[in-house]
């Protein structure tokens, strides 16, 4: 969706000795408890104090213009992208201290299961038709199946799916310092045979090779005209740089800050054919977790983004139509942040409750202490084999008394056969009877 109208700039409207009386006056700009309007949605309001909104919005610009900090990023103009700390910002980033950069002990977090349900899922998405957003369409619960059972994918849309897995495996491995290589590592991994041309994966754009412009699916009208190609290492260095904390800066910019910020370079860059969105939300995990914002990670803003592909295009639209003013960005990705943490933390506690409800059912069936172990070890543990052998060295027991405890809970239904090894049996969790809140 392609704004109506472009923002008016301030010179445009006022004489100056207008804006100075305007300026002494008491008129909301956004930057405490009013929302920070664009020009889009401020010229269909009524102005206070019954002034017009073309003086509103003059107001608006130049005091946001004294309140706002610089960033290193720059548009092909060359003017810097910037923000302004708004109490919607601040309120947001101090939640996000308080519950992103802590620890669930409780939980047992990270464990294989949590991080198949909200890792795996965190950059898959369905078809969509905005040009910004990318993904597969395979459903959450075939994918985690998937990649349980160490399946090959059989269609495009599940091996983006196994791409993004290896990616967020590999970001885990990654330094600490960004390098350009990487980015196109990370690149050549979620796009693997993905692309109509496999030698696009991982390849940044040359200049003679046509760019690809952001189009409004409607009409066709250029949403985002992305740099040049000669001028992407320069720039991709830069991303690296501000990534990396590298050169020294004006002012401390809040972590989360920084890996939103990071994301919307690398989409507003463009530097590969295809995938760049892709590309942005695995680096934007890197960043968070490097950071200490691990939490992040298990946080899936896909699943946010693909119900509003309009208000996540239209925020990018904000900031270039507005002076590259990023507030708008950083207040919308803050926003969709906010939203999954809490549905992430709300799905935690579910999950711990019905656990631990399962285990009190569980001790009052009768198992000795080590069956309540092995299925404890089970419930987090979803992909986790056990024979007697294991058993009995697990707990210092004999194997008949190994062989007995295993049969016991297989006849329960808590476990079943899965194979054998050799002469002996091997078992693992039954999902359909030990599901522990999922």
């Amino acid at each position: 969706m392609a704004l109506k109208k472009l923002p008016p700039t301030p010179r445009n409207l006022l004489d100056p000795g207008r804006l100075v009386e305007l300026m002494d006056l008491d008129i909301p700009i956004g930057l405490a408890k009013r929302p920070y309007y664009h020009w889009e949605q401020l010229r269909h309001r009524k102005p206070p104090g019954g002034y017009s909104v073309e003086e509103w919005w003059s107001v608006c610009q130049f005091r946001r213009g004294i309140e706002s900090h610089e960033l290193p990023m720059t548009s092909e103009s060359g003017r810097h992208f910037r923000y302004c700390l708004t109490d919607r910002i601040r309120r947001a980033l101090h939640e996000i201290d308080q519950k992103a950069a802590g620890s669930i002990s409780a939980s047992g977090l990270p464990d294989d299961d949590m991080r198949l349900q909200f890792s795996v899922v965190a950059l898959t998405l369905k078809e969509n038709t905005s040009a910004q957003l990318e993904g597969a369409s395979t459903g959450h619960a075939v994918a985690a199946s998937m990649l349980r059972s160490g399946a090959d994918p059989e269609d495009k849309d599940q091996l983006m799916i196994v791409n993004t897995y290896l990616a967020m495996n590999q970001i885990a491995s990654m330094p600490d310092e960004l390098k350009i290589a990487d980015i196109c590592s990370l690149h050549e991994q979620v796009t693997r045979g993905t692309l109509d041309n496999a030698l696009n994966a991982g390849h940044i754009q040359t200049p003679n090779e046509k760019r690809i412009c952001i189009r409004d699916n409607r009409s066709g009208a250029i949403l985002h005209e992305p740099p040049p190609a000669k001028v992407l290492p320069k720039r991709i260095q830069a991303l690296c740089d501000f990534a990396n904390e590298a050169k020294p800066e004006k002012r401390f910019l809040h972590p989360v800050l920084r890996t939103i910020a990071l994301h919307f370079w690398l989409a507003y860059d463009h530097p590969f054919v295809d995938g760049n969105g892709r590309a942005a939300r695995i680096l934007y995990y890197w960043l968070a977790e490097k950071r200490g914002f691990w939490m992040l990670q298990y946080v899936p803003i896909s699943k946010v983004l693909r119900k509003q592909p309009a208000k996540y295009g239209m925020a990018y639209q904000y900031v270039e139509s507005d002076r590259n003013d990023l507030t708008y960005f950083f207040e919308y990705q803050l926003e969709v942040i906010l939203k999954m943490l809490h549905e992430f933390l709300e799905h935690v506690r579910h999950r711990t409750d019905e656990v631990n409800r399962l285990q009190t059912h569980l001790k009052s069936e009768g198992f000795n202490h080590r069956q309540l172990a092995l299925l404890s070890h089970a419930l987090r543990n979803p992909t986790a084999n056990y024979s007697a052998k294991t058993h009995s060295i697990s707990h210092d027991v004999s194997m008949p008394t190994a062989r007995s405890d295993l049969t016991c809970l297989a006849v329960a239904g808590y476990l079943k056969v899965s194979g054998r090894q050799g002469k002996m049996q091997i078992y693992s969790r039954n999902r359909a009877k030990l599901r522990g809140g999922e």
